[in-house]
């Protein structure tokens, strides 16, 4: 088999418009914890585990001389990874750099199913039998930070992105791409022009409760948990134990602390300077928001119909509490009870995102 070569590195350092990344940490990710692990072991088919010697699926891999299915060699002996984006399927070490074509990332994705089928709820016609030992990595919630990089790249016209393996402790909180970053941005941002009127209304009928039973003024030195509001709450819409009223005892404690003395260990403090409900509010949210690579993959999905998003209001935007937030669509149903129906999942949405990138690529057009 007639192998093909990649250029000199020196022609993608000189004729090309290349992007340099330093290693960061993925958001939310317990494995391959920054992006050059990722590209380590989340982008390759291998046939065994990590460290087997049975290797890569893809002949193009086989030439690497590694001992184990992580070609990237992470110490005294690397520089950086360079993605180049190129149809061709190339993989290889070059100096201190490892080099990979976008074309082979494409390939290695788009040939990945569900993996190994060894039990019989996994048999069915809907998927076929697949040698790929980490199909759940390839297709776990990871890889949306690699296609989020893919995505920046072929935005900004960038013929190759070189990260160096020298890992910063550092969480990225935006996306790269703006085709992701204004997904999550859109859902975000509705739901706040929605959520804090009613929020801040919550808050100053509160108030003006709270001012009624002390009195006439309110206090603000009596404990939260001093005030009974079940009384408010009777028959209001929002829910006692809500993240709305939450916030307004954050609020109720803010101006708590504010009164404290250190002197004489009381609460005698009349401040003169501080947050109103709304500037605490608005404070709040920006500093416990939700960040956009913290969204499951499924999320982004719910854009391109391959899901339904069951996140709205405050769950948008400081995040759900639940585990569930976007519920893939079923495609098909399977009418043998030990057999699972076939619903949509991270790596069909992954595969439909690849193809997009691939057209471009090659100059083609597509469809959403």
């Amino acid at each position: 088999m007639r192998q093909t070569f990649l250029r000199p590195l020196t022609h993608y350092y000189t004729n090309m418009r290349k992007l340099t990344l330093t290693n960061y940490t993925l958001e939310g990710q317990s494995s391959s914890k920054n992006l050059v692990g990722l590209l380590n072991t989340h982008i390759l088919r291998r046939t065994g585990s990590y460290h087997s010697n049975e290797g890569f699926l893809n002949e193009v891999c086989r030439k690497l001389s590694t001992k184990n299915s992580k070609w990237i060699r992470v110490g005294d002996n690397s520089e950086s990874v360079v993605i180049i984006n190129d149809a061709r399927k190339e993989i290889a070490q070059h100096g201190k750099r490892f080099l990979i074509t976008t074309g082979l990332i494409y390939e290695e994705l788009l040939q990945t199913n569900r993996g190994h089928q060894d039990y019989d709820y996994q048999r069915n016609k809907f998927f076929t039998q697949d040698d790929t030992s980490n199909a759940r990595e390839i297709g776990g919630s990871a890889n949306l930070h690699l296609l989020d990089l893919l995505w920046h790249m072929t935005e900004g016209k960038y013929d190759a992105v070189e990260i160096t393996t020298e890992w910063v402790d550092k969480d990225l909180k935006d996306f790269f791409s703006e085709r992701y970053r204004s997904i999550v941005n859109k859902l975000q941002d509705d739901a706040h022009d929605k959520e804090v009127p009613r929020i801040l209304k919550l808050g100053n009928d509160y108030f003006a409760w709270g001012k009624k039973e002390d009195g006439g003024t309110l206090d603000w030195t009596k404990r939260k948990r001093d005030r009974d509001a079940t009384d408010f709450f009777e028959d209001r819409e929002e829910d006692y134990y809500g993240r709305e009223y939450d916030m307004v005892k954050e609020y109720l404690e803010y101006r708590r602390t504010l009164c404290y003395s250190e002197d004489n260990d009381d609460y005698s403090v009349v401040p003169t300077s501080y947050k109103s409900w709304e500037e605490w509010l608005s404070w709040f949210l920006i500093e416990n928001k939700h960040t956009p690579r913290s969204f499951s993959p499924s999320i982004i999905a719910s854009e391109y119909g391959y899901a339904d998003c069951n996140l709205e209001g405050l769950d948008l935007i400081l995040g759900s509490r639940y585990s569930t937030t976007a519920q893939y669509k079923k495609i098909a149903s399977s009418q043998y009870k030990r057999n699972q129906d076939w619903h949509c999942d991270h790596l069909n949405f992954y595969k439909s995102e690849v193809l997009k990138l691939r057209n471009q690529m090659l100059g083609k057009s597509y469809y959403e």
